[in-house]
């Protein structure tokens, strides 16, 4: 193990498996190249940050990422029925719908002849999140 450490900034390669609490694996880097990321940037959740700043290349750490600091907790706000004749018939064709003005995306969740059940909650809001990851390399930042 090298004694070189991360920090914000710097470019990373990890191995990773990430897991629900039932053990379903999400993703995996398992038999592909490590994935490369800057330290500190929006690219991976923000617990996935805090928790590879620090370590050294070649050390393995497992944690746990409650929702709140993964996809966010589960919000009953973000589900909104819809009259069915406002929704254009091409859109219910699809599993979601892009709200052109707020960029938000919203999963169609049921449809009945009278409405359209939308939520604009990630696909994994409420779930708390397994990581097992390996810092394979760290490239320091200038």
């Amino acid at each position: 193990m090298s004694d070189k450490v991360a920090k914000s900034g710097d470019k990373v390669s990890i191995h990773y498996v990430g897991r629900l609490q039932d053990q379903t694996v999400l993703d995996s880097t398992e038999g592909k190249e490590a994935f490369r990321f800057e330290l500190g940037s929006d690219e991976v959740l923000e617990g996935v940050n805090k928790a590879v700043i620090g370590m050294k290349e070649g050390e393995k750490k497992s944690f746990e990422l409650k929702a709140a600091d993964a996809f966010g907790e589960y919000d009953e706000e973000l589900l909104m029925k819809t009259p069915r004749e406002q929704m254009p018939e091409d859109i219910l064709e699809k599993d979601v719908v892009k709200d052109p003005v707020s960029q938000t995306h919203w999963m169609i969740e049921e449809i009945t002849a009278d409405y359209v059940l939308l939520n604009g909650n990630h696909e994994l809001a409420g779930e708390r999140l397994y990581f097992e990851v390996e810092l394979v390399s760290i490239d320091y930042s200038a």
